[in-house]
């Protein structure tokens, strides 16, 4: 490639030379100059755009690299969390529904007692991602507390911990969501 070039510059050199000894006006000279420029121009303009091509290929390269990484972790995660659902679905399946308020009493409790059973996983101020999986709850609206609350409770809400999250609410009764909720969404 390198001796291409040179080969080029050498016959454009030797072109203008000729061109200058031979007695040329300076209106050809000018002109010889003029397209001298234009070559070493456009040849500067061809080394930039292989090197640019050159740069976007790197970096798409590199960019399928990361896809392929970040799915490769996204894949195991989701296997991962398939996985522990399946065993709290297990646990949940050993205790049938009806039998769980017989276990435990529709007492009303107050919003602290009720949410000692979510510190665990949601944090003192309810900033913590429970079990590096849900969303942090920490500044929600007792509404959209409730909505979720729920949607965990008849199954039409909830990710990966949808099945440790209907076990806890499925004790509760809409007042004690309600209660629990306005205190989440103070904190």
């Amino acid at each position: 490639m390198l001796d291409k070039r040179f080969k080029k510059y050498s016959l454009i050199a030797i072109t203008a030379s000729a061109l200058m000894m031979s007695g040329c006006s300076d209106e050809e000279t000018q002109g010889a100059k003029e397209e001298l420029k234009k070559t070493q121009v456009a040849q500067k303009v061809q080394e930039v755009q292989k090197s640019v091509e050159a740069s976007v290929k790197e970096s798409k390269e590199e960019v399928k690299e990361v896809l392929e990484e970040t799915k490769e972790e996204t894949q195991e995660l989701v296997q991962k969390a398939k996985e522990e659902v399946k065993e709290l679905s297990k646990e949940v399946d050993a205790k049938p529904v009806e039998k769980v308020d017989e276990v435990v009493p529709q007492a009303s409790k107050s919003a602290e007692e009720i949410y000692k059973t979510c510190l665990p996983c949601h944090g003192v101020k309810a900033e913590k991602v429970a079990m590096g999986k849900s969303k942090v709850i920490q500044g929600w609206e007792a509404a959209k507390i409730v909505e979720a609350l729920k949607g965990y409770k008849d199954g039409s809400y909830g990710g990966a911990m949808k099945a440790v999250m209907k076990t806890q609410v499925l004790r509760l009764s809409e007042e004690e969501m309600q209660t629990v909720a306005e205190y989440i969404s103070k904190l």
